[in-house]
């Protein structure tokens, strides 16, 4: 968040004051990251479950079919 020069009245960057080490784009950056693991993680977490129930299914279907 920028500060607002009173003096000015325009946002300054070099007023504002800073916390931590890392760059908006070393944040932005981590931010992707993590949340391409996430999706990656709930794509193999549905794939996982999506056969389980397709194997689930089969044994259902199985026991009716035979005669």
């Amino acid at each position: 968040m920028l500060l607002l020069d009173p003096e000015t009245g325009e946002y300054s960057d070099e007023k504002t004051p800073s916390c931590g080490k890392d760059t908006l784009e070393q944040f932005f950056e981590r931010v992707i990251s993590d949340h391409i693991f996430f999706l990656f993680y709930l794509s193999v977490r549905s794939s996982f479950l999506f056969f389980k129930c397709v194997r689930f299914l089969k044994k259902i279907l199985r026991s009716y079919l035979v005669v």
